[in-house]
Order: C-alpha cells, then sequence, then structure tokens
C-alpha cells in the first residue's frame, strides 16, 4: 500500500481546479482533502446548513481529482458568521443536537459522493 502524501485545500480557492491540479503534481500528493462550506450562524449554535453552491465547486474538485486519479478526503468545514469567526471559537449550546446534525452533514457527503463514484460519475 502507497503511503498517503496529502495537502488540504482553502475553501477560498475551490474555484481554481487548473492551480489545484499544478499544485497537486508540484508536491506530488496522492490525496487531497476537499473542503465542503457547511454555514453556521454563530458560535454557540447546534445547527448548521451545508452551502449548496459550494457544495458544487467542492464535488466538482472531487470529480477531478479522481479524474487524475488523486484519492481524496471529504471535509465538512464550519463557516462561521460567514467566515469571521475561526471554527475553533465554535462550541455549540447542546452537544448532543450538534452531534446530531453533524453527523447529518457528514452521511450527506459520503453518501452523495460515494454513489457518485460507485455508479461512474466521478471516476
Amino acid at each position: 500500500m502507497d503511503k498517503v502524501k496529502s495537502g488540504n485545500l482553502d475553501l477560498e480557492f475551490l474555484n481554481n481546479t487548473q492551480l489545484i491540479l499544478e499544485n497537486v503534481r508540484l508536491l506530488g500528493l496522492n490525496t487531497v482533502n476537499v473542503p465542503f462550506q457547511v454555514d453556521v450562524p454563530n458560535t454557540t449554535s447546534n445547527t448548521m446548513t451545508l452551502n449548496e453552491e459550494r457544495y458544487l465547486l467542492s464535488k466538482g474538485i472531487v470529480e477531478t481529482l479522481q479524474q487524475n486519479r488523486i484519492k481524496v478526503i471529504l471535509e465538512p468545514f464550519p463557516y462561521i458568521r460567514g467566515g469571521a469567526v475561526g471554527e475553533t471559537a465554535w462550541n455549540p449550546q447542546d452537544k448532543f443536537e450538534w452531534f446530531r446534525n453533524w453527523t447529518a452533514i457528514c452521511e450527506r457527503l459520503i453518501n452523495e459522493i460515494q454513489f457518485l463514484i460507485m455508479f461512474g460519475v466521478l471516476m
């Protein structure tokens, strides 16, 4: 089994597929951590939503990476108050409710991307 040589993508640069591929090749990566923006209203919120516009960008990056035989790690990335607050400041009031919501986001990502890969949409 090959060793994982991974890099992370920044949410702000998901629209530059060519630059991403150039950097993957330059660094010799075989795996890329692809963020999926999760919008969070404030630091104590138990709720979150997957940002649909950014979802499409991230999904497109996954497709491009798969076509180039690069493995991907799906990362739901919290974007609190439009990115004004760092994710480490997030301290939900109800941890049980937060975890239930977070799990739903993760399951959606896994199920949808896995479905696309299984049925040849992402290769």
